[in-house]
């Protein structure tokens, strides 16, 4: 198991980064790492999205979303839904507003592989990937605001 969390402070309105966070089909566009993102099923208070990444190999799971959204705060939350490689997979993104263009960015991760992993390279990988991703969505958000 491997848990990680990154907070930066980003140079975007909070809204345009929740937005960028929700448009699940559009990740294998701008997130690293991600091949394939799909909509499965939508309701009032959850999404379901299988998504394909590449992570020492292609990866193939499907997440269970929810999300609550205010002017001054926004939360995006997942848990595992189904997938072979994962037994684990959990994350969330904390977004609080600092300003009209300035967001507070709070991203966990949480995850345990069904094949055994030393836990010095998850840890590694996870570490990385989570400024790594909070630089796409940021990006993302910029280019929307454009």
């Amino acid at each position: 198991m491997a848990e990680a969390q990154h907070r930066q402070l980003v140079d975007v309105p909070l809204k345009k980064l929740y937005q960028a966070i929700l448009d699940f089909e559009q990740y294998p566009r701008f997130a690293s790492g991600v091949k394939q993102a799909q909509v499965l099923e939508k309701k009032e208070d959850s999404t379901v999205v299988q998504m394909q990444v590449e992570m020492m190999k292609k990866i193939d799971y499907s997440i269970s979303v929810k999300s609550e959204y205010s002017d001054e705060k926004a939360k995006v939350w997942w848990n595992l839904k189904e997938g072979d490689f994962f037994q684990k997979n959990d994350g969330l993104w904390e977004l609080t507003a600092v300003g009209p263009e300035k967001t507070q960015v709070s991203y966990k991760l949480d995850l345990e592989f069904s094949v055994s992993v030393p836990s010095f390279i998850l840890k590694g990988l996870i570490k990385t990937s989570l400024p790594k991703a909070v630089e796409d969505f940021t990006a993302e958000a910029k280019r929307r605001e454009s």
